[in-house]
């Protein structure tokens, strides 16, 4: 069984999950492929070799469907591919890809984080397309899986989850006790990874932070950059009690994760949160909006969860944080450490090759 896989931009957690499949799998079954050969969003390397392709030599946001497809149906024929996995048919490269492949009777998979509801008529639309040209759907969590099992009426036997998972061993951190303590007694750090743009809710979470119990004793640390960084800023009431960083590696952020004392991400649309699989495995305890996708399967007893529209819960959620003690903290935060052990890349090798043997 030959397996190409197409990400917009082969990065770091993809890097990881691919490797793991190869390892269990075979080195010689697994081929992978990128739209583009940078982005606009990321700093991840290129990784052209070693059975990985770029599509395009431009920007993975750029159109450049044509030599896409011809590069595309090149890997195909020289591999003999017997099967692929897109991610979604959310750009024209991939509807045509899944198109095409459904004429060479080359069965066609999807990797999918998509939760949120559409129209009645696209939601019809979509499912007709999903019926005909895809055989299976590799989806992130229960909401996704529920999106398209229950709206989209994609059979659900057809359909795996884990598909969102990071190297947990990178990020790995275990703290006791009296680190917490510790803390707690100097200026605890509440830290959101998140890029500034709008759908992240960060002006709310600065608004929020300052007009909360936490303001006078914690220090809030957002790290991301991006379009509303200087919006931000103007928010800000002191800048040794509101932080803002600039997007940091994936070699920096084990380090920023392991001074914090615990994790939020307030976002009003997020399809899944993989910081918060990076912040769970550095045994933090989390808060997180309910229009983050992982809460049904990552929030059980390790933090809090309020509803991104709701700056007054929003508060309320931060003065119940200055008032947890530092045993109940770092009771969160072994929570949280135990229920991301389920979160891998070995398990995500695994589930993939279940549902390609459908």
């Amino acid at each position: 069984m030959k397996i190409l896989v197409v990400w917009d931009r082969m990065g770091d957690y993809h890097r990881i999950r691919t490797e793991t499949y190869k390892k269990q799998f075979g080195t010689d079954k697994l081929f992978t492929a990128d739209l583009g050969s940078s982005d606009n969003l990321y700093h991840w390397k290129n990784t052209e070799g070693e059975g990985h392709y770029s599509l395009s030599k431009l920007p993975a946001g750029k159109r450049d469907i044509k030599r896409r497809f011809a590069q595309f149906k090149q890997i195909i024929k020289e591999h003999k591919i017997q099967k692929v996995v897109l991610s979604g048919y959310g750009k024209p490269e991939y509807l045509l890809f899944t198109l095409w492949l459904k004429t060479k009777r080359i069965d066609c998979y999807y990797f999918a984080e998509s939760w949120y509801p559409g129209s009645y008529i696209m939601d019809r639309v979509k499912n007709k397309f999903l019926q005909k040209f895809v055989r299976g759907i590799f989806a992130s969590g229960e909401r996704a899986k529920e999106h398209f099992s229950k709206r989209l009426n994609f059979p659900v036997n057809l359909i795996r989850t884990g598909y969102s998972v990071v190297d947990n061993n990178h990020f790995l951190y275990t703290r006791n006790i009296s680190e917490v303590e510790e803390a707690l007694a100097k200026k605890p750090v509440l830290l959101c990874v998140a890029r500034h743009s709008p759908e992240k809710n960060l002006l709310i979470l600065i608004r929020s932070f300052q007009n909360s119990d936490l303001y006078p004793n914690w220090k809030l640390r957002i790290v991301g950059g991006g379009p509303l960084t200087e919006d931000l800023k103007k928010e800000v009431q002191d800048p040794s009690k509101v932080e803002l960083m600039h997007w940091q590696s994936y070699h920096d952020l084990p380090k920023l994760y392991k001074e914090a004392s615990c994790f939020i991400l307030p976002s009003s649309f997020e399809p899944w949160g993989l910081v918060v699989n990076e912040a769970m495995a550095a045994s933090l305890p989390v808060i997180l909006s309910k229009q983050c996708g992982c809460v049904p399967d990552l929030l059980d007893g390790n933090g809090f969860v309020f509803d991104a529209l709701d700056t007054k819960m929003l508060i309320g959620t931060l003065n119940k944080l200055n008032s947890t003690s530092a045993e109940e903290l770092h009771g969160m935060g072994k929570r949280s450490f135990h229920i991301i052990k389920n979160y891998i890349p070995t398990t995500w090798a695994q589930n993939l090759n279940t549902l390609l043997k459908n």
